[in-house]
């Protein structure tokens, strides 16, 4: 009988071992469907990262894990991660007025506009779009013009996509920490996961949390393996789960966009399904900027995808069908 039972086990064992390895198989397979897509739209790395094993990792010639990338507005979902450590460290409150923290703010019409209005990018400022080239567009951008950008609508009642509500949230982080938010940033946040950012200035000479960031591929993945696990790292947590959960609340005037990340994809999320998964833990959000450049972070299937494309790039790539190609196994 012991014999009989053995041999029972160790079939069952087989036969789990065998779906693995299936499993494993067709991850990669998807993976690479993906990253053929991507590469034929102009992508210049690809990596796919789940729980701590790389699935698949490709670089265009001339581009690899170390090669500083520009985020363009990739870099804008800094900020929510700035804005929880501060909560964290009871340095600001997301729901605090800005003008608690810009003191000349007060008496001129923007009581109603919160921390969180400013990243949720609800805050009725004119956002500034601008346009031109990259490096222009952002040189030519201040912290200082922010301030004065004019209220073109009570605080959530409209979406504004641009720059400046992230330049005057930097401000308001520079006053109540002592020091610029992207320094902040590092010693808070990526110093201890032991990532890097650089930072475009803008026009008066602080850095541009809204475009500006150039970071490695492996620096932001690591960015976004902390984002996956709630703000975990290595065992110990560096954000308060609860805290870090604020950045995936959609915003009153656009349910796609959080506070600093766009939320789900209509076609890829959720495919691991919601089951069990706590309100802190979002199917997948997404840092998106310019030039195809994407970090995807989807803590239901404890996976990140990265995404970078060329800045000559005549082309975005198509980041829902990217991302059904890789989770959903099919053409698209």
């Amino acid at each position: 009988m012991l014999f009989f039972l053995a041999c029972v086990s160790g079939l069952a064992r087989a036969v789990d071992l065998e779906a693995e390895r299936a499993e494993r198989a067709e991850r990669a397979e998807r993976a690479a469907r993906a990253a053929r897509y991507a590469f034929a739209h102009g992508a210049v790395a690809f990596i796919v990262l789940r729980g701590d094993a790389t699935v698949l990792e490709r670089y265009a010639d001339g581009v690899g894990p170390d090669k500083l990338q520009m985020l363009f507005s990739g870099s804008k979902a800094f900020s929510c991660v700035i804005a929880a450590a501060a909560v964290d460290d009871g340095l600001l409150d997301w729901d605090a007025p800005v003008e608690q923290y810009i003191a000349e703010w007060r008496g001129r019409g923007r009581s109603g506009i919160t921390i969180r209005n400013l990243l949720s990018l609800d805050s009725g400022l004119d956002p500034a779009r601008g346009g031109g080239r990259d490096s222009e567009m952002i040189a030519g951008q201040s912290i200082a013009a922010a301030l004065e950008a004019r209220v073109a609508a009570p605080p959530g009642r409209r979406f504004g996509y641009g720059p400046y509500p992230f330049l005057v949230f930097s401000e308001a982080v520079r006053r109540v920490t002592g020091m610029e938010a992207a320094d902040y940033l590092a010693r808070r946040v990526l110093e201890p996961i032991a990532a890097r950012a650089s930072w475009l200035p803008t026009a008066d000479g602080h850095p541009h949390l809204a475009d500006g960031a150039l970071m490695t591929p492996g620096d932001w993945l690591a960015f976004g393996k902390l984002v996956r696990d709630g703000g975990r790292w290595q065992g110990g947590a560096l954000l308060r789960e609860a805290t870090l959960s604020e950045c995936f609340k959609p915003s009153r005037a656009n349910s796609r966009y959080g506070v600093g990340w766009w939320l789900d994809s209509r076609t890829a999320a959720c495919h691991a399904g919601r089951g069990g998964e706590s309100p802190a833990r979002p199917c997948m959000v997404s840092a998106l900027g310019r030039h195809s450049n994407a970090l995807h972070v989807l803590p239901a299937a404890d996976l990140v995808v990265l995404v970078l494309g060329s800045v000559r790039g005549r082309q975005e790539i198509d980041q829902e069908r990217l991302l059904r190609l890789l989770l959903a196994g099919n053409g698209g």
